[in-house]
């Protein structure tokens, strides 16, 4: 298991909120060399995970393709960076609901 990141003393955590008040994006890359690299918009990753540290979002975060964690990075594109990324936005998130049923003897 990958080992956890750990501020250094004294300073305050970088959390998502500050990076969506500082319209950062987050660049998604996995480890199996799938490729692509996905831009997330720090709200919607608020939606998901909550208000958390920004370092700790790509062990949350798993490939599409293998299920493995993603690298991830806070980054500042300039306006024309800006142009050519294709941010994807999060539609809608529900929950399962399953239930698993036992049989008892009369």
């Amino acid at each position: 298991m990958p080992e956890q990141h750990r501020q250094r003393r004294g300073l305050p955590p970088y959390r998502l909120s500050a990076a969506r008040d500082q319209g950062a994006l987050f660049k998604a890359v996995c480890y199996c060399g799938s490729g692509r690299a996905r831009w997330y918009v720090p709200a919607d990753l608020i939606t998901l995970f909550g208000d958390i540290d920004c370092s700790s979002v790509g062990a949350l975060m798993r490939c599409e393709s293998c299920r493995e964690p993603m690298r991830v990075a806070v980054q500042h594109p300039t306006a024309g960076e800006r142009q050519a990324i294709r941010v994807r936005r999060l539609e809608r998130v529900w929950t399962v609901r399953r239930a698993k049923w036992r049989v008892e003897s009369a």
